[in-house]
């Protein structure tokens, strides 16, 4: 029942009980203490509602500000396995088994599947408080993950460095990296009250 049709009923209420009063089917004291109580409940049901208009839409608090920022950390980490990791570019000649994604195919599954972990716990967390350390463990999975890829495609791409070809990180590593400190960031700042 709302809180206008609670409004309604006392009104009706108090309206009946002055007609009773009128027509001497009450004594007068018995009028005026239900005329208090009505009254209360009424002064009462009014101050809720007024308590309900001034909430209106709050903004959100620092806690879920930091756990949107992990979100979106676990997001950048996801996806960045799906960008190229290494950018290799040829001046003359052909290069032959040489790919532009991700050459060190674990580590991109690490942040993938940390990145995927922080997503999921990160809304989890947003939404309903549970999965406080997934934001956290994934967070940390993928940064594992993104430092570990990073290390090999330098090591690689100093090995593979020639006149004729030159090998440049992606920006999918960096966003790995981004990624998962965003999500770490997140989780740490989530945990403060």
């Amino acid at each position: 029942m709302g809180l206008e049709t609670k409004i309604e009923e006392i009104a009706n209420k108090i309206e009946n009980l002055e007609e009773d009063y009128q027509a001497g089917e009450i004594s007068e004291s018995e009028y005026k203490m239900l005329c208090k109580k009505y009254e209360k409940e009424l002064s009462e049901i009014e101050q809720e509602i007024a308590e309900y208009k001034s909430e209106g839409i709050q903004a959100p608090s620092l806690r879920d500000v930091w756990i949107i920022f992990g979100i979106l950390g676990g997001l950048l980490a996801t996806l960045s396995p799906l960008l190229p990791w290494s950018i290799v570019l040829a001046t003359n000649e052909p290069i032959i088994g040489l790919e532009t994604i991700s050459l060190e195919y674990f580590a991109s599954l690490l942040v993938f599947f940390g990145g995927l972990y922080a997503l999921i716990g990160g809304i989890g967390l947003l939404v309903t408080g549970i999965m406080g350390s997934g934001l956290e463990i994934g967070g940390t999975i993928a940064l594992i993950g993104g430092i570990w890829g990073f290390s090999k495609e330098v090591d690689l791409l100093s090995l593979i460095r020639g006149e004729n070809i030159n090998i440049t990180l992606g920006w999918g590593i960096y966003l790995a990296l981004i990624g998962a400190a965003l999500a770490i960031l997140g989780s740490l700042a989530s945990d403060r009250k």
